[in-house]
């Protein structure tokens, strides 16, 4: 049986860099838990919308339209996400508080639209709902499905290669 733990931890500054990345970009993208399950999404923050999952001296934004910071350049900015959708600059946590998740075109409870962060998924990290199911011969890119994978085989004009999952 697995249990919450919700303390302090303390890292060294690499491990907590590291760390933070790890359980911040995890926790905050939202996909959708299976049927009949009680949490938003799912990940390490699936049940802490508005609980502290920081120290309340943190606040987290991400603005994947900021381009620039400090004269540099920054890596990854976009201002449309891979589903057509705006992107938002979206404050994550306040004060230390889960107060908004990472959300695309596959709408979680209390979060019924997109707010400009539907991604490229890779096969780790893709939810089963956007994987082809086992045997199907088929894939789903953001929740919808593809055409078979032997349409893709080909090396005709217009076909895509894609990752298979």
């Amino acid at each position: 049986m697995e249990e919450e733990y919700h303390g302090p931890v303390l890292l060294s500054s690499d491990a907590g860099a590291d760390t933070l990345r790890a359980l911040v970009a995890g926790g905050v993208a939202a996909t959708r838990p299976k049927l009949g399950t009680e949490a938003r999404t799912n990940g390490p923050f699936a049940s802490s919308y508005h609980a502290r999952v920081l120290p309340e001296f943190l606040d987290v934004v991400d603005d994947p339209g900021l381009k620039t910071l400090n004269g540099k350049g920054l890596v990854g900015a976009y201002d449309v996400d891979d589903e057509g959708v705006p992107a938002q600059a979206v404050k994550l946590v306040s004060e230390g508080r889960l107060e908004n998740y990472l959300v695309s075109r596959e709408p979680v409870r209390d979060f019924p639209q997109s707010n400009g962060h539907g991604r490229g998924w890779n096969c780790r990290s893709a939810p089963a709902g956007h994987r082809g199911a086992e045997g199907d011969g088929e894939e789903r890119s953001a929740g919808r499905r593809s055409e078979p994978k032997a349409a893709r085989s080909g090396k005709g004009p217009g076909v895509e290669e894609r990752l298979l999952c």
